[in-house]
């Protein structure tokens, strides 16, 4: 019997055509709303990570923690001014001298023309990865974030954290480096407190946030500290390279 050999695609030029194309979004427009950008971003940190937790001197879990920062004064309007700069250097300063890896994403909030003025609104958190430090060093450290913050509704937190079990590191990788999945209503009980509900995003909605992350590149978005400094930049170049 002949073996059967794969045949050469007739449209071989186009596909060709495709991958470059395909290539020059995630070397040159490595941008928040480029989905194979932000795979290859994934992927480069989930690999360094991995080798880098590997490390027998490493204290605490030895997967990680995964760690969730929120501000109220982090929010923005669609197309509206922004200062993401002031943002970064928010989140940033409460994870000094820690290391860590993490993506600023906004939380879309819709329905909220009661709390905000605003039919929707942006609120952009931090999601990261912190290694080599003990339980009590980060439950305290978020435990003073949630002291000096003040979040999006009363009875939530502005600072979590839980260790990563084993085997999931990429999971979580995908999770903080995934576009937002999930919008939020927000609205005033008769008491005057705030209450939120999420579900999954509608397609509408999925556009407007697609648009907005367009303004950013994946170097705004992704933040780092110490050893993950040199992560950040590798998975960076990684994104760039051929």
């Amino acid at each position: 019997m002949k073996r059967q050999h794969a045949r050469e695609p007739r449209n071989r030029p186009l596909l060709d055509e495709l991958r470059g194309r395909l290539s020059s979004l995630a070397q040159e427009e490595a941008f928040g709303h480029n989905l194979f950008a932000r795979y290859r971003l994934r992927d480069s940190i989930f690999r360094q990570l991995r080798s880098e937790m590997r490390d027998p001197a490493s204290q605490g879990n030895a997967d990680g923690y995964f760690v969730t920062i929120c501000d109220r004064r982090t929010t923005s309007d669609f197309d509206g001014p922004i200062d993401f700069r002031e943002i970064r250097k928010i989140y940033h300063g409460h994870l000094l001298n820690m290391n860590f890896i993490g993506m600023i994403e906004p939380a879309l909030y819709v329905s909220c023309q009661k709390v905000f003025g605003v039919d929707r609104r942006l609120h952009y958190h931090l999601h990261a990865i912190v290694w080599n430090c003990t339980d009590r060093l980060i439950q305290d450290r978020c435990a003073n974030i949630n002291d000096e913050l003040l979040p999006m509704v009363s009875y939530t937190e502005t600072a979590n954290w839980k260790p990563i079990s084993p085997g999931t590191l990429r999971t979580v990788i995908e999770y903080i480096g995934k576009l937002p999945a999930e919008q939020t209503q927000i609205w005033k009980r008769p008491s005057e407190r705030l209450k939120q509900q999420s579900r999954q995003i509608n397609g509408i909605n999925s556009v407007r946030v697609l648009r907005e992350m367009a303004n950013f590149k994946l170097d705004d978005l992704l933040l780092s500290g110490r050893r993950g400094l040199d992560i950040a930049r590798r998975a960076l170049r990684d994104v760039r390279e051929d």
